[in-house]
């Protein structure tokens, strides 16, 4: 048996155009344990959170919804030699 695609309706097509009523931004697992992995102060790890900041910024003064996800510290990472 074949699967057939779904229909794909002219209105709900992608231009490519950023559209900011049809946008929302995702953090995702930003937490010092996983950021840590990296090293201490790392110098990547700046850029990356000062960047999400930003994104994060733009976001809030356009009108653009934020949500943000966490996981939950494992026993195996807080026993893990380091």
């Amino acid at each position: 048996m074949r699967c057939r695609k779904p229909a794909i309706s002219r209105r709900t097509r992608s231009t490519g155009a950023f559209e900011p009523s049809r946008a929302a931004l995702l953090i995702h697992d930003m937490q010092e344990y996983f950021l840590n992995f990296w090293g201490e102060n790392s110098a990547m790890m700046e850029k990356v959170v000062a960047n999400i900041a930003a994104l994060r910024d733009f976001c809030k003064q356009n009108g653009i919804p934020v949500y943000y996800t966490a996981s939950r510290k494992s026993r195996a990472m807080k026993t893990a030699p380091c």
